[in-house]
């Protein structure tokens, strides 16, 4: 019997291992199956195919996994992460001397061509220059590449006072949030040392604030652009 189960999966299943076997409780046999994590993903149903055969346990109910979690299935298959990848649409007018002149600006100092190369927002192959999704990520050319800030009034979130959404390249949208918060922290001034100047100081250091912020937008997953994938920070002041 569990010999006809198992040649019955292995005839269902994508490459995996599993191990069937009965287990005794009381008097009663029960099967056990178990599938065992595979590098090879995705898992999907042979009979109706990787597009239509791929599903995801959500709660206590199966889902039909969408083109790009499957996308991100294979993705973890080749240890490739989502800003990695080739980006599969470079219509958008896009060209390495705009990439070159946003990062001097930023970041101070001459960003040369090879430089992409060694950041990884490039990739060369037969002599043609590939982006990879780290470049639309960064200009903010992905629609759901944005931020969003909302001061509320109290501890709930039914009633909020003030609200931006920043777009633009990733650099803006730091830059403008990070104006956000400090106009909603409060600021007050001691006197110095020297008991004749005044220094004024954050209750909340504006480098722990741009660490935090600068954390949020590194780590964010940017693959799912079809679903509500975000990083949530909140800030109280007392």
């Amino acid at each position: 019997m569990t010999a006809e189960i198992a040649l019955d999966m292995s005839s269902k299943l994508k490459i995996c291992r599993q191990d069937i076997y009965t287990y005794a409780i009381e008097d009663t046999n029960v099967l056990v199956i178990e599938v065992y994590p595979s590098q090879i993903k995705p898992y999907f149903i042979k009979s109706m195919g990787k597009i239509n055969g791929t599903y995801i346990r959500v709660g206590a109910t199966n889902k039909k996994a969408d083109i790009e979690y499957i996308q991100e299935l294979e993705r973890q298959r080749l240890n490739l992460s989502f800003d990695e990848d080739y980006w599969a649409n470079q219509s958008l007018d896009v060209d390495t001397h705009q990439l070159l002149s946003i990062l001097k600006q930023y970041l101070g100092k001459e960003i040369m061509q090879k430089d992409l190369e060694n950041l990884k927002l490039i990739k060369k192959q037969d002599k043609i220059i590939h982006f990879i999704n780290a470049v639309p990520i960064l200009l903010g050319f992905f629609e759901h590449v944005q931020i969003k800030c909302a001061r509320f009034k109290g501890d709930d979130m039914d009633i909020f006072i003030d609200r931006k959404e920043f777009k633009g390249n990733l650099f803006e949208q730091l830059e403008n949030t990070m104006n956000f918060l400090l106009s909603h922290i409060n600021l007050y001034g001691k006197v110095g040392h020297d008991f004749i100047t005044r220094v004024d100081e954050y209750e909340i250091p504006p480098e722990a604030l741009r660490e935090a912020v600068v954390n949020a937008i590194i780590h964010i997953d940017y693959s799912m652009t079809g679903r509500s994938r975000a990083t949530r920070y909140e800030i109280k002041n007392y």
